[in-house]
């Protein structure tokens, strides 16, 4: 399924506007979950599978803890 190179540029733009605020401390890292949907999978090298939304939402906000001036 394609999908239009106007909305592939879009999503990438709010992909980088968000990690932009994070890294500004502005949002915190589980904002990233917007960018995945509900029955996504993601694998950390460190910590391993994590799947659902809710549990990347989870891992995101919780494996980044106190790593804000890093």
């Amino acid at each position: 399924m394609a999908h239009p190179e106007a909305e592939i540029r879009a999503t990438h733009d709010r992909f980088l506007a968000t990690r932009g605020a994070i890294e500004g401390l502005e949002q915190p890292w589980d904002a990233l979950a917007e960018f995945f949907t509900e029955d996504a999978w993601y694998v950390d090298p460190a910590w391993g599978r994590v799947e659902g939304l809710g549990a990347i939402r989870r891992f995101l906000g919780e494996s980044m803890l106190g790593l804000e001036d890093w």
